[in-house]
């Protein structure tokens, strides 16, 4: 069966040893490149939004945090969801539907939405259902997008381990995000 797991495009082989002026080179076509995607983004923004340097920094950041829960935990399409649940790979509704259901999160990246792996309990082919109820937790207060990165952050009363490292540990869980997504400010 094929499946559809999107994976990081995998960097070129690093190679050893690169001289003062190779790695100064290196470095300013990575920030050429860098400034032209963001002047790009830049030219998109309506007239009344200023693009301002701390914008572009909180972009970049959120950018990065998706990369890379992409690249820890890998991530799936609809036709992956459908696949991974033992439903036909052209039934993509699959995921929406668990969606709204509130039991799974996903996270639009382009013009699509991917699923990080960490949701799905692989061995017996379904979602976690614990994910269902961190949602149920956090309610219409947090967007998935936003539990998504819960989980990949460091927690204080997980004494900074990550929610997605305790993820098999259901009390646990449950118990952190009952204190930590519940707070009202």
């Amino acid at each position: 069966m094929k499946r559809h797991l999107l994976r990081p495009q995998t960097a070129a082989p690093k190679i050893k040893r690169l001289s003062v002026g190779d790695r100064l080179q290196h470095r300013e076509i990575v920030l050429t490149k860098s400034i032209n995607a963001l002047s790009a983004l830049a030219e998109k923004l309506p007239e009344d939004v200023e693009a301002s340097p701390q914008v572009a920094r909180s972009v970049v950041a959120q950018e990065n945090r998706w990369r890379s829960m992409e690249n820890e935990f890998g991530m799936l399409d609809s036709t992956g969801v459908a696949e991974e649940l033992g439903n036909s790979a052209t039934n993509r509704n699959k995921a929406s539907q668990l969606v709204k259901e509130g039991k799974l999160l996903g996270v639009k990246r382009g013009n699509k939405t991917l699923f990080p792996k960490f949701e799905f309990d692989l061995a017996a082919g379904k979602v976690r259902p614990v994910i269902s109820d961190v949602v149920q937790i956090a309610g219409d207060r947090w967007s998935g997008e936003s539990l998504l990165q819960w989980f990949c952050a460091p927690n204080g009363y997980l004494d900074g381990r990550r929610p997605v490292d305790v993820i098999d540990d259901q009390e646990t869980l449950i118990s952190t995000a009952r204190k930590s997504l519940a707070e009202e400010w």
